[in-house]
């Protein structure tokens, strides 16, 4: 790094560190008046109070992104950062209802149950019903789960422990403590400031996502973050297993591979196959199409299928007058992400 480019980096002094615990006071005070919207009409309000949340959080980014390395800045934040999450664990979800699919699925697991059988209305699982859980579960009338099997097992796995929601909540921000340990560990392998992670510690979006709402998505960011720091460390199989566990927790992850794949490696590829297939293996009593469970209803519930969910194909759309297929789309999206990760 030359000597300009070291000029423009601030030193820690008292300032920033007076200064981010200022920060952090305000942005604690705003998750504790913010968590008690309960009702749909409070979402206005709510939102209104994120979006103060949103600007301090983007002038801790700046402090974050402007300043040297410093352990008593990423110390102070990550402090904080825990303060910002247990402040909100102990209230009920307020953004989403699905924590309590979650549950019910390490219940009916429990039992014996394969969960991608029965809808939880369904009278095979009426022993398996309370007061607390089952009421609160989303689609319950007609959807059977859709959570790939490493989630499954993490939901059976979860609720030996316990059946509650704060508990859930709970392993879900200790995902994420594995998520920021990950993410210092790269940012020193590059000679980035520590601190750097605030910038995902400190997201309020994050923040009400997993210690409001206790989303599974925190699994698979933990396990992304893992696979970046195996092939960081140039780890073939475990680059692959590791991508594999995030893809079988949610999907979405897969798309890493052709950014994270080695030209003519067998190794990584091999072992995201085979890992995949034997997460798969106990739950195949129904069938390979049956573990997809509500994952086709669900994207065309969602607009996937027809394409409405997809913003640039919406743009493109109403640009060109044309029904563009949303199969087009997908394609074409499939290739822009192959050169780029050429």
């Amino acid at each position: 790094m030359s000597e300009q480019s070291r000029a423009t980096f601030m030193p820690v002094s008292l300032k920033w560190t007076v200064t981010l615990s200022i920060l952090g006071v305000a942005m604690l005070v705003l998750f504790r008046v913010a968590v008690h919207a309960r009702h749909v009409p409070e979402i206005v309000w709510f939102l209104k109070l994120v979006l103060i949340q949103l600007l301090i959080y983007f002038g801790v980014a700046w402090l974050s992104l402007r300043t040297k390395d410093s352990h008593s800045i990423l110390l102070l934040g990550l402090i904080f950062a825990a303060l910002f999450r247990l402040s909100i664990l102990f209230s009920p979800p307020y953004l989403s209802d699905d924590i309590y699919r979650y549950i019910w699925d390490g219940r009916v697991q429990a039992a014996g149950v394969n969960p991608y059988r029965y809808i939880p209305a369904d009278e095979s699982l009426a022993k398996l019903r309370d007061d607390k859980i089952y009421p609160n579960i989303n689609r319950r009338d007609y959807a059977r789960t859709m959570y790939p099997p490493v989630a499954e097992g993490a939901f059976l796995l979860i609720t030996r422990f316990s059946e509650s929601v704060t508990w859930m909540k709970a392993i879900m921000v200790g995902c994420e403590a594995i998520t920021v340990w990950a993410l210092i560990q790269l940012l020193a392998s590059f000679g980035f400031a520590r601190q750097r992670v605030l910038i995902y510690a400190w997201h309020p979006l994050v923040i009400w996502e997993f210690a409001g709402s206790g989303h599974i998505d925190s699994l698979a960011i933990a396990f992304i973050l893992l696979t970046l720091l195996a092939r960081r460390k140039r780890s073939e199989i475990l680059t692959g297993f590791l991508l594999a566990c995030a893809t079988c927790v949610k999907f979405f992850p897969l798309v890493l591979f052709p950014a994270i794949y080695r030209r003519w490696s067998r190794k990584m590829p091999l072992a995201l196959a085979c890992t995949i297939l034997v997460t798969y293996m106990p739950y195949l009593s129904v069938g390979p199409l049956g573990t997809l469970g509500f994952l086709p209803g669900y994207a065309t519930e969602r607009g996937m299928v027809s394409g409405e969910q997809y913003f640039l194909l919406t743009v493109a759309r109403r640009l060109f007058t044309a029904n563009v297929p949303a199969s087009a789309y997908l394609i074409f999206a499939v290739v822009v992400l192959g050169v780029f990760s050429i």
